[in-house]
């Protein structure tokens, strides 16, 4: 509902709640009444500046923001904590497979069965970038070329 209300010689308008009576007071001209000729607020002008401090207007019913949340929160309840959705996991392209096998490769001494120098499966895939997993290069190695050769722990 809007009211007129006068302070100080000023004209303003007085938002009051449908639902809980809360008002709030806003600076507005006032117009000419179609019914009564009297002098009444401008409606449209407190429902703006009610609505820019969290007002809203609902089936011609005007709301203060607490009880337009409780309002929200009865219809759109929150959701309830649940297993949460499973990822879909990440799918290596032929791209990929093909650079990991190239750089493997390079860096991969078959005969000793290890990386050269201080490279890992990490450290491959942090070269590659572009998404590239290390779980990637260690699938690829161990069905290729062989095991790490216990180089995992060294730091790349």
């Amino acid at each position: 509902m809007i009211r007129a209300t006068y302070r100080a010689g000023v004209q303003r308008g007085q938002a009051v709640c449908d639902c809980c009576g809360r008002a709030q007071i806003v600076t507005c001209g006032f117009v000419r009444g179609a019914i009564t000729g009297g002098r009444m607020p401008d409606a449209a002008r407190v429902r703006e500046v009610a609505a820019g401090r969290g007002w809203a207007t609902i089936r011609n019913r005007l709301l203060c923001p607490g009880c337009l949340a409780s309002r929200r929160a009865a219809v759109h309840p929150a959701p309830v904590a649940g297993p949460a959705p499973e990822q879909p996991r990440a799918e290596l392209t032929e791209c990929q497979r093909r650079e990991i096998l190239d750089t493997l490769a390079i860096y991969y001494d078959r005969r000793a069965r290890r990386y050269i120098g201080s490279m890992t499966d990490k450290a491959i895939a942090a070269d590659l970038g572009g998404g590239c997993l290390a779980g990637w290069v260690a699938e690829l190695r161990e069905r290729y070329f062989g095991p790490a050769g216990g180089r995992e722990g060294v730091a790349a």
